[in-house]
């Protein structure tokens, strides 16, 4: 069952579900981020991003999971309690509604 629902997740976001990030994959697109040309850059620094929005989503899952309050991971984000209820209060950790 698990190894069919790690399928689902993009492929940088299933070490992290499953316990160790891969380091080697972020190192590399930013390694591509500050390489030239700069819209080559570019292209790295969105993938970078759609990378660690997946990642985020993943790990405020298991925070909920674990008992971890909106308020808390309000704190660990840096934002308020009604910023990330907003963004990830209705989803499931595929994006579905709730």
């Amino acid at each position: 069952m698990r190894e069919l629902r790690d399928r689902a997740l993009p492929v940088a976001v299933r070490p992290v579900y499953g316990g160790a990030m891969s380091v080697d994959l972020l190192a590399d697109l930013v390694r591509r981020a500050t390489a030239e040309p700069p819209l080559e850059g570019l292209r790295a620094t969105a993938e970078v991003r759609r990378e660690m929005d997946r990642l985020e989503v993943v790990l405020v899952h298991r925070a909920r999971n674990s008992g971890s309050t909106w308020t808390q991971i309000a704190e660990a984000l840096g934002v308020s309690k009604q910023a990330v209820h907003r963004k990830h209060g209705g989803r499931s950790l595929f994006g579905s509604e709730q």
